[in-house]
């Protein structure tokens, strides 16, 4: 990561495996997008994607420029409810990260 950036990246897509606060820390500057786990949104619970959601947005929206997403994308496995949970959740805890903000 620090390469990434070092070479001139304003912003990274990354995977959950990447430490999220670590990033908000060291580059609250740059443009930050994902982190969920998207073996969470295909195999996980509602509540286990929204438990995951919540953490991720909880930690990303200390960044002003920060995406919440699932890191490595919609996969072919994801069940359509599963996406729906994931999406309602985020568009509920993104707009209240950013009343929070304002």
């Amino acid at each position: 990561v620090d390469d990434i950036f070092a070479a001139g990246a304003d912003g990274l897509n990354f995977e959950h495996l990447v430490d999220l606060k670590m990033l908000v820390e060291k580059y609250n500057d740059k443009i930050l997008i994902g982190n969920i786990d998207s073996a969470v949104i295909s195999a996980g619970s509602p509540d286990e994607i929204i438990q995951a959601t919540k953490q991720c947005i909880e930690i990303g929206s200390k960044a002003p420029r920060f995406v919440a997403n699932i890191g490595g994308g919609i996969t072919h496995d994801m069940q359509p409810e599963a996406l729906d949970t994931y999406l309602q959740i985020r568009k509920q805890l993104c707009r209240t990260a950013r009343r929070a903000r304002q």
